[in-house]
């Protein structure tokens, strides 16, 4: 045996000991949590390539091995987590606040905003973008979320008694609502050109994200740049810089325009955000309140007086471009119209902001279009429970205020400031009919109406319970913590926490937790405090989606306004949808429903 073959062994063992050495941290944490071991180098990367059968598989393991427990991905230590204790434990952990390193490859698509970046930057960009998404403020969209949903029944009366797919409606929807709400940009895109650009590069960019997070071969740079998956996420990549490149150069020449407006006119301009001082006291002591009632909204006892609180502007009166039509009658202040003002004081650079936007709209449209589509879903298969609602809706819509008085909620009066600003257009809109002859409810809802929706919420969790918008969200322990059973997780741990799964799990929801039952699992705080944790679909904790009250919000308006105008039907049952777990949640197939007109059973109070 020669003397360089000697070398070159023991070269190639002192690296393989080396390699073993500098993770003996997870080894152990592994004889502690023993969990599948998978292949040397790849662990069960080949089991893992298919989104189709992702959620399945790991549902497998979790039935074979006592969770938590420790497996591999590629060369890379996994805690995977689907019980609320643990849940609660990682959620409330500061060494657990960075996401998952797969979330890499997001960041280098769609920008490195709240959604995939690290702290400092993070806790950063949190304090500067909350006061944008609290209560008071986007109670300013309502009157946006009304119109929209109303040229939303538009599309479905046209399409009335014949097989339609609502998803691709629905997701065109929202899109169209995100950008108008934090561009302020009004879509169009079915006479658009440059409309369908963004939304078709929308679309394509996660759908790209995934399948790089499921094919280990393209994980290096050298490789994945010379793939057809790069060159088609630089198109859209190129598409969506542009798009919002555009919408800040107008935004920032509007805002200019105003400033200088105000200077001739010798009136000191008002800025869209509070000072930087008032605005970080304010969220820095608000941001994750109100966690254990994330999937309830309330209203405000002072409106006008908090808003200032907020930050928001209320002696001024911005409009957002919706093609020529704008809606005068809403304070609502699109989000990069806020963010320039952070710019103009330093607080955030123009890439930053960018990154921010597009993070925010790809949020918004992936994850709220998709548990909306599945709310109309689960109701379409299930007549009792959409007979119930609409009979709620029908009660509340019966009993609109057309004096655009304020009512008592819960003890708590509204000041005619708010009223106005969530009912302004109630007379104009009652009873409207389109030229198809359809005679469709127009009426714009108010916060005091959301207030009353009961079982429309039921709805919702019941639906986002057993199809998760975000089936298993991935974190990066920062630091060594401890569980509650006293095991170390070392530092550089990645975490999978399948909240798809633990939110179906029979041993928490009982014999019926993968049926359709939102009374059983809702009623009456049916949640305990163990469980309070077992139902997570914006997660909870010191990183809880910022945005999901704008999500709640968005979705109770477009389902009451469907749902009292509209039945729908389809064949498809819950044992028929297969999902595939991919960033948000996605299906195989999406069945086609059916849309009817609703024959009123009650008659409307004038």
């Amino acid at each position: 045996m020669s003397p360089i073959f000697i070398i070159l062994i023991f070269t190639l063992l002192l690296l393989l000991f080396n390699y073993v050495w500098s993770r003996r941290k997870y080894y152990k944490v592994y004889w502690q949590l023993p969990g599948p071991l998978g292949l040397p180098f790849i662990g069960l990367g080949l089991s893992m390539l298919k989104p189709e059968k992702l959620l399945q598989f790991v549902e497998t393991l979790s039935q074979n091995y006592k969770t938590p427990f420790i497996l591999w991905m590629g060369g890379k230590c996994f805690l995977y987590v689907n019980d609320p204790k643990t849940v609660e434990t990682v959620f409330h952990t500061t060494q657990c606040l960075n996401k998952g390193d797969f979330y890499n490859f997001v960041s280098d698509v769609i920008g490195d905003g709240l959604f995939t970046s690290s702290a400092p930057r993070w806790q950063k960009h949190r304090r500067l973008i909350q006061p944008c998404f609290n209560r008071q403020v986007l109670y300013e969209y309502i009157p946006i979320f009304n119109k929209e949903a109303n040229a939303l029944l538009h599309k479905l009366s046209l399409s009335q008694d014949q097989p339609l797919e609502i998803y691709g409606c629905l997701k065109q929807s929202v899109l169209g609502i995100s950008c108008l709400t934090t561009m302020g940009k009004k879509m169009d895109f079915q006479h658009d050109e440059t409309s369908s650009i963004i939304f078709d590069s929308y679309n394509s960019l996660i759908e790209l994200c995934v399948k790089r997070m499921l094919s280990p071969w393209l994980y290096p740079n050298v490789i994945y740049h010379c793939s057809k998956l790069s060159q088609r996420q630089q198109q859209s990549a190129s598409n969506l810089r542009k798009f919002v490149e555009q919408m800040l150069q107008q935004g920032h020449q509007k805002q200019q325009q105003q400033h200088q407006q105000l200077k001739t006119s010798d009136v000191k301009p008002s800025l869209p955000l509070a000072t930087p001082s008032k605005a970080l006291h304010h969220t820095s002591n608000n941001n994750e309140s109100n966690n254990n009632d994330n999937c309830k909204i309330r209203p405000a006892t002072n409106v006008s007086s908090q808003f200032k609180v907020a930050g928001v502007n209320t002696t001024s009166v911005e409009h957002i471009d919706d093609g020529g039509d704008s809606i005068s009658k809403s304070k609502a202040v699109s989000f990069i119209k806020k963010m320039l003002n952070c710019i103009e004081l330093n607080q955030l650079t123009w890439q930053e902001v960018r990154d921010e936007a597009n993070v925010i709209v790809a949020a918004t449209f992936e994850t709220t279009s998709t548990a909306l589509y599945l709310v109309c879903l689960c109701l379409a298969m299930h007549p009792k429970c959409q007979e119930k609602l609409y009979h709620e809706l029908d009660e509340i819509f019966s009993t609109v205020n057309h004096d655009n008085q304020p009512k008592t909620i819960k003890g708590n009066i509204m000041d005619n400031k708010q009223s106005s600003l969530s009912s302004s257009c109630n007379k104009e809109n009652t009873n409207k009919k389109f030229d198809n002859g359809h005679q469709l409810i127009l009426d714009d809802i108010t916060i005091e109406q959301l207030e009353r929706m009961q079982y429309t919420e039921m709805v919702i969790n019941e639906a986002m319970r057993l199809f998760a918008p975000v089936p298993i969200v991935l974190r990066r322990a920062s630091g060594d913590f401890r569980l509650t059973n006293g095991v170390l997780i070392p530092e550089g741990t990645q975490i999978a926490i399948d909240i798809y799964n633990m939110q179906r799990s029979i041993q928490i929801w009982g014999p019926n937790a993968k049926q359709f039952r939102p009374e059983e699992h809702f009623c009456n705080n049916a949640l305990n405090h163990e469980q309070s944790f077992a139902f997570v679909p914006f997660t909870k904790g010191l990183r809880m989606c910022i945005g999901y009250r704008y999500a709640l919000l968005l979705m109770k308006i477009m389902l009451a306004k469907i749902f009292v105008n509209f039945r729908l039907h389809t064949t498809a049952t819950l044992d028929d949808l297969k999902v595939k777990g991919t960033i948000s949640l996605k299906l195989q197939h999406y069945p086609l429903c059916e849309v009817g007109q609703r024959t009123r059973q009650t008659k409307r109070k004038e």
